[in-house]
């Protein structure tokens, strides 16, 4: 009679341990399965006191469970004999992101119709990443990101994510010294209008039919084709990151933009150089021109080297590594920034400059060690 009132004890005590689990039996199967797949099983052990493998608590750097679902996963794939697909984690109905580490990647992967929820995949140090756009991508994809360290060149075709109304982000993460290369290829033939579109990427292409409210490029070196591309802009909103160190002249095509972009924000390693002559957007749709690491050279002849329009710019922002202060004669600017610099000298009436209405000004986080004109506070609306 003990016995069986122990037996009966130790059903009583499995199913109490397994009616805590946070996930339903589905999910619960589901992970188990799919780092049973992955030959990761062996870093999940079953709890022996709860009866069951905590996915939710015990591992919440490498799972996270939202309301009992497991909604983001980070796994490495030790299993080299099986290759990634969609069905092997399509049963967790309520994941948002999906993280796989060194995994033998479907080729049809991102082809499928992923839950509305799941919107972000990583790669990192995974094989067969060069097939996963060979097909359309999911149009529930936002985010992609993919982490190389050997060679391995993609080619991105527009049109397999002209479906991303939304918007699309792609990063490309690689060792140069591989010599891996990520292309993107317009070969759109019709308008491609998404919320967002931010593309990590090794070339300038066409930007014909894009027409994207925020457009984001990163490139690591000068394009040999040069900053043409700019002049075809349609976006209403650009953010451009150079990370070539290499300093060069102000890309003369974005004084040739005709389409109502407002706004652009240059952030380039190397900075600029001295004009030749004064850059004129007075013509120009731009209202907000931000210049990051301008350069120690941006000037030209000690004045501001940027004509605009009192009809055109609301806002103009200069950060870098400036030196010598800008005279800043007959320039329409609502505001203008130039913190983050280098100055180190008194600043004296702002009559010098003939600045030609009020604006607001930055400075703040520079060198000043003198004085400054009370006349800037007087004339100018400051904040710094």
């Amino acid at each position: 009679m003990k016995k069986l009132s122990f037996i009966f004890f130790i059903l009583i005590f499995i199913s109490f341990s397994y009616a805590q689990n946070p996930l339903d039996s589905n999910q619960y199967e589901c992970a188990r399965n799919l780092v049973t797949i992955l030959g990761t099983s062996h870093t999940f052990p079953v709890d022996s006191t709860l009866g069951y493998i905590d996915f939710c608590n015990k591992y919440t750097n490498i799972i996270t469970c939202v309301n009992n679902d497991i909604s983001f996963f980070k796994l490495n794939q030790y299993n080299k004999s099986h290759t990634i697909t969609f069905e092997d984690f399509s049963c967790l109905k309520n994941l948002t992101q999906a993280w796989f580490i060194g995994c033998i990647a479907d080729k049809g992967l991102l082809l499928n119709t992923f839950p509305s929820k799941l919107t972000f995949f990583n790669f990192e140090l995974c094989t067969g990443v060069e097939s996963l756009l060979s097909n359309p991508i999911s149009p529930t994809i936002k985010m992609l990101n993919i982490i190389v360290n050997t060679t391995v060149n993609l080619n991105l075709p527009l049109s397999y994510i002209k479906n991303t109304s939304t918007g699309f982000y792609f990063q490309y993460q690689y060792n140069k010294i591989a010599g891996s290369v990520f292309t993107v290829v317009n070969d759109l033939t019709s308008q491609y209008k998404p919320q967002s579109l931010t593309l990590h990427c090794d070339n300038l292409f066409s930007l014909k039919y894009i027409s994207a409210s925020q457009l984001t490029f990163q490139q690591s070196s000068h394009p040999v084709e040069g900053y043409s591309f700019l002049s075809t802009l349609e976006s209403s909103s650009l953010f451009y990151t150079q990370k070539d160190t290499t300093e060069i002249p102000f890309p003369d095509s974005i004084a040739q933009i005709t389409s109502k972009i407002t706004t652009i924000d240059l952030v380039f390693t190397g900075g600029f150089s001295k004009p030749n002559s004064i850059i004129d957007l007075s013509n120009s749709p731009i209202q907000v021109l931000t210049i990051r690491n301008a350069g120690l050279n941006f000037n030209l002849n000690g004045g501001y080297p940027i004509k605009y329009s009192m009809s055109t710019i609301q806002a103009a922002y200069i950060k870098g590594n400036l030196s010598e202060f800008f005279n800043f004669n007959n320039t329409y600017l609502d505001s203008i920034n130039l913190s983050n610099n280098k100055y180190s000298i008194d600043l004296p009436s702002i009559d010098n400059y003939k600045i030609v209405k009020k604006v607001s000004v930055v400075l703040n986080d520079n060198k000043f060690t003198g004085t400054i004109d009370k006349s800037w506070c007087s004339k100018i609306l400051s904040h710094w």
